[in-house]
């Protein structure tokens, strides 16, 4: 009979650890998922003030300018710029586009904007910005694009670049196109993934 009792309190013990380890794990992806909302809750933020200062700079310039010089005219922080020229959001990389000529098949080629890669007749028309995960931490899994027109789309999923570093930038202006690269990625307009 003793010998009853001490495996059933060795099962209770081991049970109560087994019940234990799956809570830690549930509250650490709970965790995990907060902590992924909140990135890209920032980095959409920091996306859509970027987005203001290129309209505004379009307003003063008459073209849309590079990410440094948005910084320069005192549009957004320039704490924010990375060395490359692009800007920082806790784990997100945000590019600005601009124009650099046409596709063979007709299609708006964006790239991240620099002086002597723009095209000046398109940047007085079009514009880009992109904020996607980056890091080799990164948490966040989804990218976010707003061009000229003023709407965010979305691309959910992960495509992966050297070794999950980074997520391929989109290669045309999705206003042409919704595919808009050529790393898988498919576009859809963020109000339309959030609750009402």
């Amino acid at each position: 009979m003793e010998r009853k009792r001490e495996h059933l309190w060795t099962g209770i013990l081991l049970a109560g650890a087994a019940l234990v380890g799956f809570l830690v794990l549930l509250l650490d992806a709970r965790n995990e998922a907060r902590e992924r909302v909140d990135f890209e809750e920032q980095a959409l933020a920091r996306l859509e003030a970027v987005s203001e200062a290129a309209r505004r700079f379009h307003e003063r310039e008459g073209r849309y300018g590079t990410a440094r010089e948005l910084a320069d005219t005192a549009l957004i922080d320039a704490t924010w710029l990375a060395p490359d020229g692009s800007i920082m959001s806790p784990r997100y990389r945000i590019d600005v586009l601009l124009p650099n000529g046409m596709s063979p098949s007709g299609f708006l080629r964006m790239a991240p904007a620099v002086p002597e890669a723009t095209q000046d007749r398109l940047a007085t028309q079009h514009y880009a910005v992109v904020a996607r995960p980056w890091g080799e931490e990164r948490t966040g899994h989804r990218t976010f694009y707003v061009d000229e027109r003023g709407e965010v789309n979305v691309s959910e999923g992960v495509a992966d670049v050297g070794g999950g570093v980074g997520v391929v930038l989109p290669e045309f202006h999705l206003g042409q196109s919704k595919l808009g690269d050529v790393s898988g990625l498919r576009w859809r307009p963020l109000a339309e993934t959030r609750r009402p």
